[in-house]
């Protein structure tokens, strides 16, 4: 699952997911309402890295980041590194909310170590993997972005071990503007 930053300013429409064999799927945009971005794999992939490289993002964008970052699978030391692609593609899935039916213990992502392009201090890339879905204005220590970077900028996720992945969440930063059109439509509709 992958969770992007929660305000109208920073907003990935695409990423490239990468890992350990050099393998890659493309992701398309995340959400952008403060849900889960769901991430199903066209097969599964044994791994011990999975790298969040962006590759485009709406306007303006100056400080892209990810809110949250989830991966499920298994544990597979001894499977043989690699995937089981072939030719097909991922699917995408938003959710009207919080993504669920996965088990929070089975999140990989907590168990692995989180390097990013570039950060600022109160926001490092261990905040992607937390368990935290949170982000700015609510809450800006409680996510990873990045000190000026959009294209280009990535997040990776590694571990000592090989894992079987089968899906990936992302997850967009609730936004402000939502917020407050929220807060709009209650009051419009006198509730």
């Amino acid at each position: 699952m992958l969770y992007d930053r929660p305000n109208v300013d920073d907003w990935i429409t695409g990423c490239t997911l990468t890992f350990t064999d050099g393998s890659s799927v493309p992701v398309g945009a995340l959400a952008n309402d403060g849900s889960a971005t769901l991430v199903t794999l066209p097969g599964s992939v044994v791994t011990s890295m999975i790298v969040v490289a962006v590759t485009s993002v709406g306007l303006p964008s100056p400080n892209i980041g990810l809110s949250e970052f989830k991966a499920f699978g298994t544990l597979c030391s001894d499977c043989p590194i690699g995937n089981t692609f072939g030719n097909s593609s991922t699917t995408t899935t938003t959710s009207g909310g919080t993504a669920s039916g996965y088990d929070a213990n089975a999140n990989l992502a907590r168990l692995g170590v989180a390097r990013a392009s570039s950060w600022p201090a109160t926001q490092p890339p261990q905040r992607a993997i937390d368990g935290v879905i949170s982000g700015y204005p609510r809450n800006s220590s409680a996510e990873w972005s990045t000190v000026s970077q959009t294209v280009g900028a990535w997040l990776n996720v590694s571990w000592d071990s090989y894992y079987l992945v089968d899906r990936i969440i992302l997850h967009v930063r609730f936004s402000s503007l939502l917020v407050e059109l929220l807060r709009y439509i209650d009051t419009d509709e006198g509730t």
